[in-house]
């Protein structure tokens, strides 16, 4: 009987940011599926045995010193968007004793920026590699996530010390011989990995992110709300996401502009709620009622905050894929989003809602106001199948399995 393929996933975190949770969430897929999954994380939140923590106080210390090394130099010297995250690929080896250790047939990497590793760490061992895209690092230069194309062109004409293009010779160099399978969540980063001038002829594919159906299924609406202190009465607007508040890139204030302009009667009858680590300390905005019901770690529990909304908003202007999009909808809650990068695929049509014109705000005010009815029990069924179906365990788990089971058996990176 043939060993099953002993794959490690490798991500900075096991529970801190969507990419942690969707990573977890990958490795517990495979495992119900049979496969040998394990994880390695330089930061353990989680007490599941098979997540391995680099327990190496050295390295850390290395990781810290890099990370603040790296965050002065590009906020002084990047040619664009300064204050993007960035990561130069300057960190220690962190994981190299834990792949030898470990022996793994593959290793599958998540987001390792902050300088959790160096570029020639990782292209350094001699084991096959898959890497998913949470964002557009492996095929940029520094940058995780900016808006410009440089990087389709190798950062022609850029300045001697640009960060970014500086990172992109670097990779170019070190990866010369190694050639992970990118699996890209959504078509948006599929199409933006084809256009790097780094990883053009990567192999690459479009696997979605997953979720655990059985978790994130739809629960009943006045039951989720009075146990969360939500109104009763009324249509309820639900916004989520880590450091949403916060982090431009989730688009917080575009949401804030959207609320100015919701029309009359609608206005003074909508409530709005707010999860996963907002920063938001008010009881209203702009006038509307507003519930920060805090983060919540346990899939349940975040299945009632979905259900207990008529309409799941995300207002980014970057998405790879979007997985609290995925989550509602999963729930039965419909969403209403801008036409960007994964969102594009998730909200595939007006079953699971709308998807307006980056980045109009009177056009998403519209909307909030005319999605806000009750949806019924049937629609919600709809919703969740199709999420099942598109992003349940079982499926995206044997997507890949078939991405495993097709690379090369050489040894390749």
């Amino acid at each position: 009987m043939t060993r099953p393929l002993s794959i490690l996933h490798i991500c900075q975190s096991d529970a801190v940011g969507g990419a942690a949770i969707a990573a977890r969430r990958l490795v517990i897929a495979q495992r119900n599926a049979g496969m040998d999954a394990q994880m390695g994380v330089l930061y353990k939140g989680t007490d599941a045995g098979w997540v391995h923590e680099v327990n190496d106080t050295l390295v850390r210390l290395k990781v810290r010193l890099a990370r603040a090394i790296a965050k002065r130099l590009c906020a002084v010297t990047a040619a664009s968007e300064p204050d993007a995250m960035r990561s130069l690929g300057i960190g220690p080896d962190s994981f190299g004793k834990m792949i030898e250790r470990l022996a793994p047939d593959i290793v599958h990497w998540h987001w390792v920026g902050g300088e959790t590793i160096s570029l020639a760490a990782l292209a350094r061992g001699r084991v096959r590699s898959v890497w998913t895209c949470h964002d557009q690092w492996v095929f940029r230069g520094a940058e995780n996530h900016v808006t410009d194309d440089r990087y389709s062109h190798s950062y022609r004409g850029a300045k001697p010390w640009d960060p970014d293009a500086i990172t992109f010779r670097r990779k170019s160099t070190l990866w010369a011989d190694w050639q992970p399978m990118l699996i890209c969540p959504s078509e948006a980063v599929f199409n933006d990995a084809g256009r790097s001038a780094l990883a053009t002829d990567w192999p690459r594919i479009i696997i979605p992110n997953t979720l655990d159906a059985k978790h994130f299924k739809p629960k009943d609406q006045l039951a989720s709300r009075q146990e969360l202190g939500l109104p009763l009465d009324g249509p309820i607007i639900l916004f989520g996401a880590y450091d949403g508040t916060s982090n431009p890139r989730k688009g917080f204030d575009l949401l804030t502009e959207a609320l100015k302009k919701l029309p009359q009667p609608f206005r003074s009858r909508v409530s709005l709620a707010v999860f996963g680590g907002a920063q938001v300390s008010v009881s209203e905005i702009e006038g509307i009622p507003l519930v920060n019901l805090g983060s919540f770690d346990c899939q349940d529990a975040l299945a009632k905050v979905y259900s207990a909304a008529d309409l799941f908003v995300t207002t980014s202007r970057q998405e790879t894929f979007g997985n609290t999009a995925a989550e509602s909808l999963s729930c039965g809650t419909k969403c209403l989003g801008f036409a960007v990068g994964g969102l594009k695929d998730i909200i595939a049509g007006p079953l699971q809602g709308h998807l307006v014109e980056p980045f109009d705000t009177d056009a998403f005010a519209a909307a909030m106001a005319q999605m806000c009815e009750p949806s019924t029990s049937a629609e919600c069924s709809a919703r969740h199948l199709d999420c099942a179906t598109r992003f349940g365990s079982g499926p995206v788990a044997a997507a890949h399995a078939a991405v495993y089971s097709g690379l090369p058996d050489r040894r390749i990176g």
